[in-house]
């Protein structure tokens, strides 16, 4: 007789909850909190369909193509030093074969008629959280402990970033570089002295 076997659920197995990050919201427009909290409160067992399967078979292509030389670029660049092996070898050409084959069933297989319906909501639900922080100038980051997500102005993020320069006497990132553009600018005034100096020669 074949031995069957049966399942025991302990109390202490019935009582635990899945958990889910929190998200605070700092703001006063209600109409952003209905919009994403269930979004973004998802269960841990929620997996996200990959959303790259809405988008046109060109694209997609195209999105294979650049992974596939990534991938085998790198792999020919170290593959001689970690194993001896040829890059133009065929076991690398193989290899280049199948990760083609892995690459284009991931992309390119149609999702389930469900999935693809979740994936579309999903995407238009994150373009429409996108929407809204941006008309509101507002933020979404994660926190450093918790990882809950906090959604705050913009204002309040740069309250906080200038506070936390005084404290600790962290520099502030620029957003373009100095050397370079000193460098620019004398080379701009050089080139503005040579046509000048070439002037008065020929007067």
């Amino acid at each position: 007789m074949p031995c069957t076997r049966r399942r025991k659920h302990s109390k202490i197995a019935n009582q635990t909850m899945g958990v889910s990050p929190e998200v605070i919201f700092n703001v006063n427009d209600h109409s952003l909190a209905v919009i994403g909290q269930e979004y973004l409160s998802r269960h841990e067992n929620y997996i996200r369909p990959n959303r790259t399967a809405l988008r046109s078979y060109k694209e997609r292509a195209k999105i294979v193509k650049e992974e596939h030389e990534i991938m085998v670029n790198l792999t020919k660049l170290r593959l001689p030093e970690k194993s001896g092996i040829d890059a133009g070898s065929n076991i690398v050409k193989q290899f280049s074969e199948r990760l083609l084959a892995c690459l284009m069933l991931h992309y390119m297989t149609p999702l389930p008629f469900i999935e693809h319906v979740h994936a579309q909501r999903d995407l238009q639900t994150m373009k429409l959280i996108r929407r809204k922080l941006k008309k509101s100038q507002l933020l979404l980051r994660e926190t450093n402990k918790g990882g809950n997500l906090y959604v705050a102005h913009i204002n309040e993020f740069e309250e906080k970033a200038v506070e936390y320069r005084m404290k600790t006497g962290a520099y502030e990132e620029l957003s373009s570089s100095l050397i370079e553009e000193i460098l620019s600018k004398a080379t701009r005034l050089l080139n503005d002295l040579h046509v000048k100096t070439n002037q008065f020669s020929f007067q």
